[in-house]
């Protein structure tokens, strides 16, 4: 089964009734609540639930919006778990906690948190980003150049991680224990810009710290393939390394830097996904919303003809 992730819709509903009719007229017999959906649609939703007509596999943290916010300041980074300031880090527990208690209300089975980002030297790291984003992004054809770019964003990371780093694991400290309470499950994701946290190399030390029946790793496609792109890592190592970890995936292409796209639209290798994919593993369809209803039903065949439905 894969589900629907409300990224594609929220901003054009202002009701969850329609939202997930929507969803249920496209084929999809679940939903992902993303972090744009807000408290009085959350509750037309769980109504949906309650009457058998969708079901909602996972939460993207922070979800749903408080009350005092827009859809515009909806973000799976509103709040930095990796916040070297403790009130700010505290609050992203808090709000994290928040999400979990929706989850739990809508019957699902996960959350899917961003973990935050580096902070020192983070404008310059993200320049050095923007830099080697635009040589890669009709292929690699200055390797010196790109070569030395990456280099110094790696050391740049080195150095800054630290302290946010050792924020991240208290703040999951706190959060693996309420989450096991309340049965519902971590997914780390892995991200899209390389001051992000997780790294690579950091996913297997948080997972390793956490129980699998608390915390799991949450793939994404797009992420993956850029990162690939951008010449870090193979998008295929994630999944070697971390597929007995593996809670949940989102699906979705990628064409160079930009990703979110309807699957068969771009350069992602979903066969080799989906030999890392089983029944058990959340499955979400997260496109963005210029996506097109055909575009994602072609998506959805495209997908189930490589193995993944």
């Amino acid at each position: 089964m894969i589900a629907l992730s409300t990224l594609w819709n929220a901003t054009r509903h202002e009701n969850g009734l329609d939202l997930v009719r929507e969803a249920v007229e496209l084929g999809f017999p679940a939903i992902e609540v993303n972090y744009k959906i807000t408290e009085r649609m959350f509750g037309e939703i769980t109504a949906c639930v309650a009457r058998d007509e969708i079901r909602v596999v996972s939460l993207h943290n922070f979800s749903p919006l408080a009350e005092s916010l827009t859809k515009n300041d909806g973000s799976g980074d509103l709040y930095l778990l990796s916040s070297t300031d403790e009130k700010r880090r505290t609050e992203a527990v808090e709000q994290t906690k928040r999400t979990i208690d929706h989850a739990l209300e809508a019957g699902a089975e996960a959350v899917v948190v961003h973990l935050g980002k580096s902070e020192e030297d983070v404008r310059q790291q993200q320049a050095l980003e923007q830099e080697l984003r635009a040589l890669t992004a009709s292929g690699d054809k200055n390797r010196a150049v790109t070569g030395r770019l990456r280099a110094a964003l790696i050391t740049m990371r080195e150095r800054a991680k630290g302290p946010c780093l050792e924020a991240v694991v208290r703040s999951l400290d706190e959060l693996a224990e309420y989450a096991s309470q309340h049965r519902v499950m971590l997914g780390i994701e892995n991200r899209a810009h390389f001051c992000e946290i997780p790294s690579f190399e950091e996913i297997e030390a948080l997972l390793e710290r956490f129980d699998a029946s608390v915390i799991g790793y949450w793939h994404d496609t797009g992420h993956a393939q850029i990162f690939e792109n951008l010449g870090f890592v193979p998008h295929q190592e994630y999944l070697k390394r971390y597929s007995s970890r593996l809670l949940g995936i989102h699906l979705h292409d990628s064409r160079g830097n930009h990703d979110h796209l309807a699957p068969g639209t771009g350069s992602n290798h979903f066969e080799m996904v989906a030999r890392y994919v089983d029944p058990t593993t959340l499955k979400v369809l997260e496109v963005k919303s210029t996506v097109s209803a055909p575009e994602i039903q072609q998506g959805l065949t495209f997908l189930r003809d490589r193995g993944i439905q």
